[in-house]
């Protein structure tokens, strides 16, 4: 990248602040060098917004080695730095309908690419959890019960009632793991993606070998830790699933979408309405949502 590019990409995050985490600005780095690159052709000495807007969708639109997907990114930071800069994008938002149509209408074809690649069936997922131990127990238990993503697997386990309230009441973002009065393992996500639009959630898990496993554990820890003793990042345990899933299958790709996927298609093919809504508020999004972007169907 030039200056004038590294100027504006740094800007650009340094707007956003704590609204977008670490990870989500590393990824809007690379969209952003991608771009440049696909764009530019390695001509450093230009600068990408003295294109003209409908110039910049026709390269990203005739360009025969992106996918859909790609696009979809590729005109999002466009959004995202023009909308940055005061420019116009009435455009680009315009394109991005089209794409997102596309997308709809081909993802559920990308999704049974994506689970015949992962190498893993949804027999196979409930023959890993039978078989897991410990750690990894616990990963698979809640990614398949409570259908949850990374975020949501960063948890406290605590007895001390003044957390246990402010979390239950939307004080503090934090998710947590804890024991009531009648002995009942709570699990509370008061930390998780979609947060704001479905609130605090709260299950009861009535699993005796997780429960057994977090009675060994010390008060106010966290039920993964790295070898720093430090709470896995969501980051971190992307990668810690993927290498559950090498355990049982070498050179799998098992992930929080994956396992969920697995499960969509599952039910579907169950044609399980009830379980599905369940999945869905499990997860925290509409029905709708988990048809268009997590269906095989």
């Amino acid at each position: 990248m030039n200056k004038k590019h590294t100027t504006l990409i740094t800007d650009f995050l340094k707007s956003k602040g704590n609204t977008i985490t670490e990870a989500t600005k590393t990824n809007y780095k690379n969209v952003f060098k991608s771009l440049l690159i696909d764009i530019l052709d390695n001509n450093t000495r230009k600068y990408i917004f003295t294109i003209p807007t409908r110039i910049l969708i026709n390269k990203i639109d005739t360009n025969p080695h992106l996918n859909i997907n790609n696009k979809i990114s590729y005109l999002k930071m466009i959004k995202y730095l023009l909308e940055f800069l005061n420019k116009p994008y009435k455009q680009v938002l315009d394109k991005l309908k089209i794409y997102y149509a596309q997308a709809i209408t081909d993802r559920p074809r990308q999704n049974k690419e994506v689970l015949k690649n992962s190498l893993f069936t949804f027999d196979k997922l409930m023959d890993l959890l039978e078989q897991s131990k410990d750690r990894d127990y616990l990963i698979l238990y809640l990614l398949i019960n409570f259908n949850t993503r990374n975020q949501d697997l960063i948890i406290l386990y605590t007895e001390n009632k003044k957390i246990i309230s402010n979390v239950l009441q939307g004080k503090q973002a934090e998710n947590i793991l804890y024991f009531d009065e009648d002995d009942n393992l709570n699990y509370v996500r008061g930390n998780y993606k979609t947060l704001t639009s479905y609130g605090v959630k709260t299950n009861i898990i009535n699993d005796p070998y997780f429960i057994s496993l977090i009675k060994k554990k010390s008060n106010n820890t966290y039920l993964l830790n790295n070898r720093n003793n430090k709470p896995y990042t969501a980051g971190e345990m992307q990668k810690l699933i993927k290498s559950i899933g090498n355990k049982y299958i070498k050179n799998s790709n098992l992930n929080q979408q994956n396992i969920y996927k697995l499960i969509v298609e599952h039910f579907e093919k169950l044609n399980d309405n009830n379980k599905l809504k369940t999945t869905a508020n499990n997860r925290g999004h509409q029905r709708g949502t988990q048809e268009a972007y997590y269906s095989t169907v």
